[in-house]
């Protein structure tokens, strides 16, 4: 992960939309922050084209971190959400699980996640997404205002822990999941969310 430290005009980051047919490049942009993790492609509310959702930022104490949502096919920015700067020494429940870790030997007793978790884009267009301060994020433009924020558009639940690597949020009927340093987490979903369109 990218640290504060490197948050300069020299460590932008890159999307790139390529055609998979033959590789042709379809647009690129410049991000104010490297991408932390991969991007997910779905539908979002109120578009009729697919987009593409991308997580940014950087890891340590102050960090800023936000997720972009980019029509998939002419990458014009469609809404930015920005996420939670990390306010302690440690990502949330690193801390807590390095002896759970260390005596398990089930992975790196102390490290540092990206800031977010790849997304997850559900059939009614919510992105789902975990981020390094133990959240699990649903985000929603309902007013298509380009900005992801108050509580209609933005809702959360404490995971207790950063979610790891390159893990997504998954989701089954009446129940979300999301992978995180020190163990799975679900929380229950209203049962008329479709998991499909």
């Amino acid at each position: 992960p990218g640290f504060q430290d490197d948050n300069d005009e020299s460590s932008p980051g890159w999307l790139t939309a390529r055609l998979a047919s033959n590789g042709q490049e379809l647009w690129r942009k410049r991000l104010v922050m490297p991408p932390e993790n991969g991007p997910v492609v779905g539908r979002l509310p109120g578009r009729s084209d697919p987009s593409v959702v991308q997580p940014c930022g950087y890891s340590g104490i102050g960090s800023s971190s936000a997720i972009y949502a980019f029509d998939a096919l002419t990458g014009q920015e469609q809404w930015t959400f920005q996420g939670p700067k990390q306010e302690d020494s440690w990502q949330a429940g690193i801390e807590e699980g390095i002896f759970m870790r260390f005596t398990g030997h089930t992975s790196q007793p102390e490290l540092v996640t990206p800031p977010w978790s790849a997304p997850l884009i559900d059939a009614r267009g919510t992105v789902y997404v975990g981020s390094q301060n133990g959240y699990l994020y649903a985000l929603r433009d309902d007013d298509m205002d380009g900005k992801v924020e108050g509580a209609e558009e933005v809702t959360y639940t404490n995971t207790h822990a950063t979610t790891l690597g390159t893990s997504s949020p998954a989701i089954v009927p009446g129940m979300c999941l999301i992978a995180h340093a020190n163990n799975v987490f679900a929380i229950g979903l209203p049962d008329q969310v479709p998991l499909s369109a």
